[in-house]
């Protein structure tokens, strides 16, 4: 019997600030979910990531308004 319970995920979250009346709140939000397959390689992940930004306008083959990115797999990290 194949265990179905094990598998590998993307999740992409923006956080930003919203200041109205010199307020400041601090907002998050789920802006992709998506299943991923193959190696968790930072190639096979980052195309996954560009995948999922590209829809909401975040990063384009030419331009990318994202300013940190970090991706755990256990102890693997990467960081820009």
């Amino acid at each position: 019997m194949a265990d179905n319970t094990k598998g590998s995920f993307l999740g992409l979250m923006a956080h930003w600030i919203e200041v109205k009346d010199e307020k400041w709140k601090l907002c998050s939000e789920v802006i992709g979910f998506q299943p991923i397959s193959g190696e968790h390689s930072g190639d096979n992940l980052g195309r996954y990531f560009v995948g999922l930004c590209d829809p909401v306008g975040i990063m384009s083959k030419n331009e990318s308004k994202v300013r940190f990115g970090f991706i755990s797999d256990k102890s693997d990290k990467i960081t820009d």
